[in-house]
């Protein structure tokens, strides 16, 4: 699941993001040292440094975690990642680096908290979300509304997404947008989500559901952004079993793309 991505780029900008907020700290003191509104610069200190707390132990307890393959304290580890997310992109924007780098370290490193989170969903628990972007331009049968539409032509991932489904049982649905999706989320009340998109969309939509368990896989898109788009069937699988508590992948081949017989 999002195997493109390098934890390390995410904790690099959050740890750069640390030194800022120290940096600052210590701006503040000298500020209170020098007998200026002091006060006012208390205050601050004492924001600056509750959020300082916070966020280096969630981010140092996830950067010790994925070095040494230990346990994290959950709830804190992940606030502070969905909280220094946003400061580590705005990082990147001034050190010349594209967005969607940070947005898949970040994913990988959300996949992984989420993972190491022991609980065990039942099949009709889950959602696999899929973007309508899988499904070929020119075919005539619409699957938004009702996924069971699909002939299962195969010549797009929605045959091989069906073909999950009704080995694992879970509920799935194809999305139009952002902004259906959560419609989606909120209408089914899942426990778990796998999601399937692009790196912007998935970044925004873990964000805006937290503390819902998502698992997010990201879409290849050979034919550009929100066309035709592709996605790794055996990465859903993967996701799928992880949330069910299971391990590894039995019905699809890795790197499968589409089912076999499919044509692009």
């Amino acid at each position: 699941m999002v195997s493109r991505g390098r934890k390390r780029v995410f904790l690099g900008f959050s740890i750069i993001a640390l030194l800022v907020l120290f940096m600052g700290s210590l701006a503040i003191l000298y500020v209170i040292s020098k007998g200026r509104p002091q006060l006012l610069a208390w205050g601050l200190l004492i924001v600056l440094g509750a959020v300082f707390v916070f966020l280096s132990t969630g981010i140092l307890s996830l950067t010790g975690a994925l070095i040494w393959n230990k346990g994290i304290p959950w709830g804190i580890t992940a606030r502070a990642v969905a909280a220094i997310f946003p400061v580590s992109l705005k990082l990147a924007k001034m050190f010349g680096i594209e967005e969607d780098v940070v947005r898949r370290s970040f994913l990988q490193v959300h996949n992984e908290l989420t993972k190491r989170e022991k609980s065990r969903l039942t099949s009709q628990e889950i959602l696999v979300l899929a973007p309508i972007c899988l499904q070929k331009a020119d075919c005539r049968y619409k699957i938004s509304v009702e996924v069971s539409n699909c002939r299962r032509c195969g010549r797009c991932p929605v045959n091989g997404l069906l073909a999950l489904q009704d080995e694992y049982g879970f509920h799935l649905a194809v999305s139009t947008g952002g902004t259906r999706a959560r419609q989606l989320v909120k209408e089914l009340k899942p426990k778990g989500v796998v999601a399937i998109a692009c790196e912007r969309d998935l970044a925004s939509g873990i964000q805006d559901t937290r503390p819902l368990k998502v698992l997010g896989v990201t879409n290849e898109r050979p034919r550009g952004p929100c066309f035709e788009t592709e996605v790794n069937l055996a990465e859903v699988e993967e996701a799928v079993r992880n949330l069910l508590g299971e391990q590894e992948s039995i019905c699809l081949p890795k790197g499968n793309m589409l089912e076999e017989g499919a044509s692009s």
